[in-house]
């Protein structure tokens, strides 16, 4: 069967980074800086900004798609379910690459006290800190910046949270955001971040946006926030009918600490009880990687009453691959998760599949070995065949 490179999320979604000034054409392609003087000079037409249009029509000529290949192409490239199969975007549904709007990804900002796993100081001012305070990790193979300072992540930590959010770029950048959410075809609005609920303009910008009751408003959040805000917050939402709050985990009690790293596991529980003794509709988002696969059968039994409304089995960063695993976690893996719904199982085999190389395995042994080291955690969290494997002590 020949190889298709067309995706229809590219014609559908974007996402906006506020803060970082970058645009994705998809929330799972990499970004791209905003021409702030084309913008102001095309104002309404960032979905169609020109490397978006002509992305797209890559995709329709079918070719391969460089913003692609750090979620999409990787993961088919070894026959594992992309984000792209797992949304249907193999549907051929537009033949023109000029295109209107039905999700916007709005990251509101980086404000976020947690350090999750897989995360990075692009989304984390947690991460940024720690990256700052404590310097690069060190790996044998240069992955990108994300682990190391630079003269931007300086300048960042030292704006406050007002001065970016008063800044003209910000705001510009919110005004095409209206402009945009009055497409006919918009239907969703997706807010992150960072953590939402520790952004002071959260509530602000949420009732200025004025979406139409139609359109699905859905929050990301990990929950690292305190009761007392949390319990502030949520009648302010509570006005949102439309509101979906999804919450970020698949894992509990020490492994929910290591990976989500910033809150434990005690309040994460009760920060949930208070949405869910709330009236905001709420749900789970899994990210499932090779530090957080093991645990993810006891969280799913732990929460089986609530909704797991969808996962994404990452691929960035690169060596928390879920197929980065030994041998005898696979197996177990492949007997425990099969209690599991169906299309999860069968993508979560898909995506241990492939044999490691030794580079992947010394990749995940450099991260967990600082990322530990530096927040004092212990490895005895996962299995102990996994540590053995990297060769690392519990």
């Amino acid at each position: 069967m020949d190889r298709t490179y067309y995706c229809n999320i590219k014609f559908t979604k974007m996402k906006i980074d506020l803060e970082n000034r970058t645009t994705y054409n998809c929330d799972a392609a990499a970004s791209q800086l905003i021409d702030f003087k084309w913008l102001e000079e095309n104002p309404g037409k960032l979905f169609n900004n020109p490397t978006s249009v002509s992305e797209r029509e890559q995709m329709l000529y079918n070719t391969r798609n460089k913003s692609c290949e750090q979620n999409c192409w990787r993961a088919e490239d070894r026959n594992a379910v992309s984000y792209r199969i797992d949304r249907n975007g193999l549907e051929k549904t537009h033949t023109a690459s000029i295109s209107s709007p039905e999700v916007i990804d709005l990251t509101l900002g980086t404000d976020c006290n947690l350090t999750c796993s897989y995360c990075c100081k692009e989304f984390s001012s947690g991460w940024r800190r720690d990256i700052l305070e404590k310097g690069s990790y060190e790996f044998t193979t240069k992955i990108d910046d994300r682990y190391e300072p630079t003269k931007k992540d300086i300048i960042m930590n030292a704006i406050s949270q007002k001065q970016i959010n008063n800044s003209r770029h910000y705001q510009l950048l919110l005004d095409e955001v209206r402009l945009l959410l009055q497409a006919p075809t918009m239907k969703k609005l997706v807010l992150a971040g960072g953590e939402p609920f520790l952004m002071n303009n959260f509530i602000p910008v949420l009732e200025s946006l004025e979406t139409r009751p139609n359109v699905i408003i859905e929050m990301d959040s990990g929950l690292g926030v305190s009761e007392s805000r949390l319990k502030n917050i949520i009648p302010k939402l509570e006005k949102f009918p439309n509101l979906f709050v999804k919450i970020s985990a698949e894992s509990i009690h020490g492994l929910h600490e290591f990976n989500r790293y910033g809150v434990s596991f005690e309040q994460f529980k009760r920060n949930f009880d208070l949405l869910a003794q709330s009236n905001i509709n709420i749900g789970f988002h899994s990210t499932i990687s090779n530090l957080t696969i093991n645990g993810f059968r006891e969280f799913h039994d732990y929460y089986k009453d609530a909704k797991i409304m969808s996962w994404t089995f990452a691929e960035q960063p690169v060596m928390m691959s879920p197929y980065i695993l030994d041998e005898t976690s696979k197996e177990i893996l492949v007997d425990s998760l099969k209690p599991l719904p169906e299309r999860f199982y069968k993508e979560a085999l898909l995506a241990i599949k492939k044999k490691p190389s030794d580079q992947d395995r010394i990749g995940c042994k450099q991260f967990l070995l600082q990322f530990s080291k530096r927040r004092n955690l212990k490895l005895d969290v996962f299995p102990k065949s996994f540590v053995e494997w990297l060769q690392l002590d519990i």
